[in-house]
């Protein structure tokens, strides 16, 4: 399996890693996230980023210039999902670093590892940063599948999840929010509706996706409202455990059931496994999965590069507004490539706590209370996003107070083209709004 999750590196890092144990592998993936290259000066200045979010009559106690804060971040550093965890982690350290530029506080990310998803690694992670008063995390794999939402309220622990949002299982959690659209479900009608246009012989859709015990019949009832939503009838769904690498067996029964078209929610590098197989086993029934990574498309090769998925993507070539302009200079710069949507989430999640910080010290408050930061919110469930919005005036992130997800977000069916997404079709959540990209 390790030998499988290393060769879409094809550098030298890989050449070194190939041979070496599991842990090693572990290691190596951990340290690309905690160190981090740098690779070229940030281009963004102070003043740019100030008057972008419209905070450049505050002094220096109100920006909390001097302040240290520590801030968890709870992420796949190793396993399958260590893409995930490279760039979440890069998006983040890009914020931490242009905050403390623009005379905001001085966070110190505190990096845990749950290991793609192992719930024990998750809850350990809650417990280790409540123990050590962090007030404040940013979480991934919907609070590791759930396993953190005890810790997160024992110790008090404000936490944004900008991986998964929510999920069905998270709404309305103590602590817990979620800073992007309900996975995989905000998905479902707009890639239905995508069909329904563009192929109305599609009739009986499969859906494939990823184990999460008792969450799967949520999943599997909201997939059916919205095939009935749409005018489509359910053909049979497969669940697969997180991290698989062997799909014939899910194939095969897809095959019996023949079904038109295949939705698709996996994760990780998962994906690409399955796109592969599905292709080599001779499917050519279309599909369409709920994200895009480009750890995924190494792995599956060609079958990829005209692969259609629906998600709420960071468009890096077709920026809304200045801030995503700057973010995507930035990291590119940064980084060497361009940033893609886990990366763009982590960097305004970061922003957000920065954000509440200010609110806090304008009340007078503490801000190592993950209760005052989240009362804050509560207060004002409203934040300036990287998404939406029109030249100098970024989009807004608004939460609902009760379900703890978002109330807005823009969504899209793309065609990979090759790692340089194009879109298809636009649409809002629950597949409101929907209209094809002419």
């Amino acid at each position: 399996m390790w030998e499988d999750v290393m060769q879409f590196t094809n550098n030298g890092f890989d050449a070194f890693c190939r041979g070496a144990i599991k842990l090693m592998v572990a290691a190596c993936f951990g340290l690309l996230v905690a160190s981090g290259p740098v690779l070229a000066q940030d281009s963004a200045t102070p003043d740019q980023i100030k008057k972008l979010l419209g905070i450049e009559g505050l002094d220096a106690k109100a920006l909390g210039t001097g302040l240290k804060f520590q801030l968890g971040i709870v992420l796949a550093l190793t396993g399958p999902g260590s893409y995930y965890g490279r760039i979440q982690g890069n998006g983040a350290k890009l914020a931490v670093e242009q905050i403390k530029a623009a005379g905001g506080p001085d966070i110190e990310l505190i990096f845990k590892d749950h290991k793609s998803a192992d719930a024990q690694a998750g809850a350990r992670a809650a417990r280790e940063l409540g123990i050590a008063r962090v007030p404040a995390a940013l979480t991934s794999y919907v609070g590791v599948i759930g396993s953190m939402f005890p810790g997160l309220e024992q110790y008090k622990i404000f936490a944004l999840d900008g991986g998964g949002g929510t999920s069905d299982f998270g709404q309305g959690k103590r602590y817990f929010w979620g800073m992007r659209a309900i996975e995989p479900d905000d998905d479902f009608v707009g890639a239905l509706k995508y069909w329904k246009e563009t192929d109305p012989s599609i009739r009986r859709v499969s859906m494939v996706f990823i184990d999460q015990g008792p969450i799967n019949e949520i999943v599997t009832n909201n997939f059916k409202k919205s095939l009935e939503a749409t005018g489509h009838e359910l053909a049979s769904t497969e669940v697969t455990p997180i991290g698989a690498t062997d799909y014939s067996a899910t194939i095969a029964r897809l095959k019996a059931t023949n079904p038109d078209a295949v939705f698709l929610f996996l994760i990780g590098v998962d994906p690409g496994y399955f796109m592969k197989q599905y292709a080599n086993a001779g499917l050519t029934k279309p599909t369409i999965v709920a994200e895009y990574v480009s750890d995924a498309a190494q792995v599956a090769g060609p079958v990829y590069d005209e692969m259609i998925f629906a998600t709420d993507w960071f468009d890096a070539n077709k920026p809304t507004n200045d801030w995503a302009k700057l973010f995507i200079d930035s990291y590119t710069k940064q980084f060497n490539l361009k940033p893609e949507i886990y990366a763009a989430n982590y960097y305004e999640d970061t922003f957000a706590i920065w954000d509440l910080i200010r609110r806090v010290i304008a009340k007078g408050g503490d801000v190592n209370s993950g209760e005052q930061l989240q009362q804050a919110l509560v207060d004002d469930p409203k934040f300036k996003s990287i998404y939406g919005g029109k030249a100098a005036e970024p989009g807004v992130i608004t939460l609902d107070t009760k379900t703890h997800s978002v109330t807005s977000r823009p969504l899209g069916v793309y065609r990979a083209n090759k790692g340089d997404p194009v879109p298809l079709a636009y649409f809002d959540l629950g597949g409101a709004n929907f209209r094809l990209v002419k």
